[in-house]
């Protein structure tokens, strides 16, 4: 799934339009789930056919989080993440996301050094999610609700995995 999720990220940004409007923008956004909050803060650029309003987004963001696993062991964290978005981009909005801790996958840890005498699994696999969402755009304002399926896994965090669903408002220009 982590390489579909880069696939999908670098074949975003190569993704040729013939005649594509482009913008960028930011956003804020806050989700939630069952084992815990993430709050971020992104920039994009997106590229839409100015045809039939099918495009692609590409961006990057800084998240903070705090997740509970299944053990009961709560971390709080900052999270450099990189997302791409396929979908319909006009005044009504849908669209299929990907994304993946791009902080993690540049400075993976060495797994040798987290083993424990009691403990063998491997800790600290990079994190990834997929998902949807839908918004509303009125001149340069959107606001879309979304959900993810998240997989978080940290020293301390233990295969966490689940639903998240938030909303997100942004600015383009």
């Amino acid at each position: 799934m982590k390489k579909l999720a880069l696939a999908l990220l670098l074949a975003s940004v190569f993704a040729p339009f013939a005649s594509a409007d482009s913008t960028v923008g930011m956003s804020v956004s806050k989700e939630s789930g069952d084992m815990g909050e993430i709050s971020s803060f992104s920039i994009y650029a997106q590229f839409t056919d100015i045809h039939s309003n099918f495009g692609y987004q590409i961006g990057t963001s800084l998240s903070d989080a705090e997740i509970t696993d299944y053990s009961g062991f709560t971390d709080t964290y900052t999270a450099w993440e990189g997302f791409a978005r396929v979908g319909y981009f006009s005044n009504i909005q849908l669209y299929l996301e990907t994304g993946i801790d791009i902080g993690e996958m540049l400075v993976l840890d060495d797994h040798d050094s987290h083993h424990h005498y009691y403990d063998h699994r491997e800790h600290n696999e990079v994190d990834y999610f997929f998902g949807g969402g839908f918004g509303l755009s009125q001149d340069n304002v959107d606001i879309k609700v979304f959900s993810r399926y998240r997989f978080i896994d940290g020293d301390y965090l233990w295969d966490t995995d689940g639903w998240f669903s938030g909303v997100e408002f942004s600015l383009h220009f």
